[in-house]
């Protein structure tokens, strides 16, 4: 038996852009560099491309990120999101995304990226042992034990363990 409290979901990184018209309005040239955790990409994007454009080629860079082309209803936004939640253990949660722009040409808006969510770690209380995780999956914590977290538990409860058996 043991008493787990899950006191915070790893959540991913985010970033968006200022707002544009539509998904076809022009991004002025640029090279974005996007870093996660030390590493960083380097991706060019062409003078008047679109927005989509400018989204497909951050998908086509290989950076760990999805990127999308976002509306509001009125504006449209390009969406940048890590692929993994969290950032290292003993890190800074500002290192799991960093955006850089260089402005290249004048054929459009600028992206204006900014971060708008932080990465944020798992933190759980297994036996009132506080245990963090880069990922809502933890597999370290007991042995033998995944815990797959889903929400936050608002306080202790029991977890019981029992040898199967049949199997």
């Amino acid at each position: 038996r043991y008493s787990v409290e899950v006191q915070g979901l790893a959540r991913a990184a985010k970033a968006r852009s200022s707002a544009f018209v539509s998904a076809s309005s022009t991004v002025a040239g640029t090279t974005l560099t996007l870093g996660r955790n030390g590493e960083s990409w380097d991706i060019d994007i062409a003078d008047g491309s679109t927005l989509e454009e400018a989204a497909q080629a951050i998908r086509d860079s290989g950076a760990p990120v999805s990127a999308a082309v976002v509306s509001d209803g009125t504006s449209s936004y390009l969406s940048l999101t890590t692929t993994e939640t969290g950032h290292e253990i003993g890190g800074d949660p500002a290192d799991a995304l960093s955006v850089q722009e260089t402005i290249t040409g004048a054929g459009g808006q600028a992206l204006g990226l900014a971060i708008t969510t932080v990465a944020e770690n798992a933190h759980v209380l297994v036996d009132g042992l506080a245990v963090e995780s880069a990922s809502n999956v933890i597999t370290d914590a007991l042995p033998g034990v995944t815990l797959e977290l889903t929400a936050t538990s608002g306080g202790p409860e029991e977890l019981v363990l029992a040898r199967d058996l049949d199997g």
